[in-house]
């Protein structure tokens, strides 16, 4: 009997991830009308030095900095990491200031942006008629929820 080839799983994890953020940012908006967004921050960067560590310790996977001798790969990181911490940070004060779900449902318009920056950045071939047009029926179904937001003034 043949085992279950990782790719095969690797494509149904992004649905699993999805559900664990609907978790995610509904924890968001009830604790952040008491904890503070900095605050917030500082506590799970603090939890990701402990997870990191325990999956270091108990997987295969492992810390390694050597990527840090490679003055590209540096670059890429830093991309990553301050991106990410700014469009984080950004959809916390949206939470804060709006409600979980109308973030959420902004937020997921990112498919398009990152075809787009694969396509700008990386020429990428993946930006295709498909991509372009299910991208946006994505950001149409957002733009309806959050003006339909802004209507009825929640």
């Amino acid at each position: 009997m043949q085992g279950i080839d990782i790719k095969t799983v690797a494509i149904f994890l992004p649905f699993v991830a999805a559900a664990i953020l609907g978790l995610t940012y509904t924890a968001y908006g009830k604790l952040l009308s008491n904890v503070s967004v900095t605050t917030y921050l500082l506590v799970y960067c603090i939890a990701g030095i402990a997870f990191a560590g325990l999956v270091h310790f108990i997987s295969p996977i492992k810390i390694d900095f050597t990527f840090l001798r490679q003055g590209s790969v540096v670059g890429w990181v830093t991309l990553a990491i301050v991106s990410s911490l700014i469009a984080w940070t950004l959809a916390l004060v949206a939470v804060r200031e709006t409600s979980a779900i109308y973030t959420a449902a902004g937020e997921i318009s990112y498919p398009i942006f990152t075809a787009l920056f694969t396509w700008l950045i990386l020429q990428s071939r993946e930006l295709t008629w498909q991509t372009v047009f299910g991208g946006l029926l994505i950001m149409a179904g957002a733009f309806i929820v959050i003006t339909g937001k802004l209507k009825v003034g929640e």
